[in-house]
């Protein structure tokens, strides 16, 4: 597993969620708890039939400063016993994908308060791109279309919740050009901002018209979402993904 990768929102792809929830322990303070069953649909939405490769890679980390990867606790509370989740040193967990688990729907545990855990699925942020430089719309934005499609199901238990609404990628090779979007009535023209981000918007119309997308490059990354820094109303996304794509700006 590579422990390297950009953290995204839904396994490949970008949204974030602050997951405080229910407890049936008896402690003053309710426990974080997430169904099995949203966990199950995190890694199988993009192909029900093919539950990936057995796994979901996550990124567990709390938003109290004091509390690191190493203090959090994590188990799947089957009624055949805990199945316990390790967490490595920078809060990567990976959580085993099975159809027997999801029709059971224990809850996944944490020694954490309610409220105070931070859930991001994790995968490859490349966008592959061929030779013509061209995608079609669906192809280009079905890593948006899935964090939708999750964000329509979410679990009462989870109370705070960033998904990917536009796709904002970095294209390092574009050399200033611009992304067009073909349509039957116009083209459409996306500029990039300072770092070669290019934001495009999930549009229902385009959807379903599905045009072609002409991209000024090959190196397409997608810019994930960030939950540190996604809930400050005066940022931009393109502020954000900037930061995310050069932490050095």
């Amino acid at each position: 597993m590579n422990e390297n990768r950009l953290i995204v929102t839904v396994f490949y792809m970008a949204f974030v969620m602050a997951s405080p929830l229910v407890s049936s322990e008896s402690n003053t303070t309710e426990r974080a708890a997430l169904p099995y069953a949203f966990a199950y649909k995190l890694a199988t939405e993009h192909d029900p039939m093919s539950p990936t490769n057995g796994i979901l890679t996550i990124k567990i980390e709390s938003v109290l400063p004091q509390v690191k990867p190493k203090d959090i606790e994590l188990y799947i509370d089957s009624k055949t016993g805990r199945i316990p989740l390790s967490l490595s040193s920078n809060g990567v967990c990976v959580i085993p994908v099975s159809a027997e688990l999801c029709h059971e729907n224990p809850y996944i545990r944490a020694n954490q308060p309610r409220g105070s855990m931070l859930l991001t699925a994790l995968g490859d942020l490349s966008i592959r791109v061929p030779v013509e430089r061209k995608l079609p719309y669906r192809e280009l934005m079905k890593t948006v279309e899935l964090a939708q499609r999750v964000k329509s199901t979410q679990p009462k238990e989870v109370v705070d919740s960033g998904y990917m609404a536009a796709l904002v990628v970095q294209i390092r090779d574009g050399r200033g050009g611009n992304i067009v979007v073909h349509t039957a009535k116009e083209d459409t023209m996306f500029t990039p901002k300072p770092g070669d981000i290019y934001t495009v918007p999930y549009r229902l119309d385009w959807m379903e018209e599905n045009p072609d997308v002409l991209l000024p490059g090959r190196s397409v990354q997608m810019v994930p979402l960030d939950p540190r820094i996604r809930k400050s109303p005066n940022k931009a996304p393109e502020d954000t993904a900037r930061k995310l794509a050069d932490p050095q700006r």
